[in-house]
């Protein structure tokens, strides 16, 4: 998801769909009305090879709500 974020910043075509707002918007609005986002997908610190991990994203509350994301034993 961070990966798929930082594409949308730096293209051009669509970079300005987000200019001042958070590109998670359309996902906290969605998980503001209940839904629970969970996922497998691998993952790589510090160079190791990439593991397998269980990814869930949560809400928080920072002055506004946030995406949080939670990795497995991470």
């Amino acid at each position: 998801m961070y990966c798929d974020i930082e594409t949308v910043k730096s293209d051009p075509l669509i970079s300005n769909e987000y200019p001042y707002g958070n590109p998670f918007d359309h996902i906290i609005d969605i998980m503001s009305h209940g839904t629970i986002i969970i996922r497998f997908k691998y993952v790589s610190r510090n160079g190791s090879p990439p593991e397998e991990k269980v990814v869930s994203y949560h809400l928080m509350n920072f002055k506004k709500k946030v995406l949080g994301v939670h990795v497995e034993g991470v």
